[in-house]
């Protein structure tokens, strides 16, 4: 019988020095180190910043006007951020506005958006291919105008109202009672609501009640006013009432007014006073003599229609001003944007100081500055009269040079009796 031999397995002991166990580990960390990295950390550090804050440019909407508390949600955002002039706006913006809030917005097509106090706007008009549409008024009233291009408002109950060039139209929507007016101020307008239309021409207006018809009727004519007169100082001796009447004459069909007194002539400021009143005269108390005031009152109907506000007029209580202690008017004015029919110019004077480019008051923010909104009318050069007037009645005048050319549109101011030319 053969003997079976028996197989043995050697095991060999192999001695490896530090220095090799610190490699190792050292080639193993760079390995996970750069897995890390491509999976990780280089996707991270390649992915896009977030893109910078739009600008204000030809191609977007901005503001041209700002007073109070404006705030603005972005069409990608949850909340509500302060408006700046900085900001460039873009389609499906919401614009709010508190109870002393006034915005202005222009549109890259030249429409004008002036968005009253306790008021929601939803913007449209940003995009260039979508001219056509403006704004949807979600909550109280915006005056829009359009030039050269026609322009579709809303309202929150989708009432519509397409607006033809060179039309001035105040549009409204009370949220509470589902109410959409569109009041014509110069103009056409065809407002639609469900498979309803009818056309508004200039100063007219059209109510729809929820779902119901549309009512249109003649707008009720400005209030005329009478006293105090148009910068009327208001002397005031030991004894006399501490009340001030305001008059003005009644307006066919009218069932109440609505009077405001503010000591600015934009009407937004500590001091401003909305009054509803059914009788063309008014009794105020006189909150601080020697300062100048600034009134206006507009009508309205049983259909709250109301009619355009009646001119605006300032006047002062007290024994009257001192030559030393006169408003005295400065002056100062700039290009500040330009689009491609349109400028916007921004400046600075005395905050009680009245000021017109080209006929149209500017508002005065109670800073002195102001920005305006200024369309061209026609090539080559063109001058504008700029009428700065004091409360006390002091004017001062100013010509505005446009000049349009090849390479743009180009603007300055010079006194009166500076400009060139004839």
């Amino acid at each position: 019988m053969t003997a079976k031999k028996s197989s043995s397995v050697a095991i060999e002991w192999h001695t490896i020095s530090v220095t090799w166990v610190i490699a190792l580990a050292a080639l193993l960390l760079v390995g996970a180190g750069w897995a890390v990295y491509r999976v990780w950390l280089r996707p991270l550090l390649q992915r896009p910043s977030a893109p910078s804050p739009p600008v204000p440019s030809a191609d977007t909407a901005s503001f041209i006007q700002l007073s109070g508390r404006v705030e603005v949600k972005k069409v990608n955002d949850y909340v509500y951020r302060p408006a700046d002039f900085r900001m460039a706006l873009e389609e499906g913006d919401m614009i709010r506005t508190g109870s002393n809030g006034v915005a202005e917005i222009v549109c890259p097509n030249g429409s004008r958006l002036r968005v009253s106090p306790d008021t929601l706007l939803r913007l449209e008009c940003s995009q260039p291919t979508r001219h056509s549409r403006i704004g949807r008024v979600e909550e109280g009233a915006v005056v829009v105008e359009v030039s050269r291009q026609p322009g579709l408002v809303s309202t929150g109950a989708d009432v519509r109202a397409r607006l033809e060039t060179e039309t001035t139209a105040r549009i409204r929507f009370l949220g509470d009672v589902q109410e959409s007016f569109v009041e014509v101020q110069r103009g056409q307008a065809l407002v639609q609501a469900g498979e309803q239309q009818v056309a508004v021409g200039s100063q007219e207006g059209a109510r729809v009640v929820r779902q119901g018809p549309i009512e249109k009727k003649r707008l009720l004519d400005a209030p005329l006013l009478k006293q105090p007169l148009r910068r009327q100082q208001i002397a005031q001796q030991a004894g006399d009432s501490t009340y001030v009447t305001l008059e003005w004459a009644g307006v066919s069909d009218a069932v109440a007014y609505e009077l405001e007194v503010a000591s600015r002539q934009d009407m937004l400021d500590s001091v401003r006073r909305v009054t509803r009143s059914t009788s063309v005269v008014l009794q105020i108390p006189n909150r601080f003599a020697g300062v100048w005031y600034f009134w206006r009152v507009r009508a309205i109907d049983a259909q709250k229609f109301t009619s355009d506000f009646s001119e605006t007029r300032s006047f002062v209580i007290g024994q009257g001003l001192s030559p030393a202690g006169a408003v005295r008017c400065s002056f100062e004015a700039r290009q500040q944007m330009t689009f491609s029919t349109f400028v916007v110019l921004e400046g600075k004077t005395h905050p009680s100081c009245m000021v017109t480019i080209a006929g149209e008051p500017v508002t005065v923010q109670s800073t002195g500055q102001f920005r305006h909104f200024y369309q061209v009318r026609q090539q080559g050069l063109t001058r504008e009269p700029v009428i700065i007037e004091s409360p006390q009645g002091v004017i001062e005048e100013w010509t505005m040079e446009v000049l349009v050319d090849d390479r743009g549109i180009h603007v300055q101011f010079y006194p009166k009796r500076a400009a060139g030319g004839p």
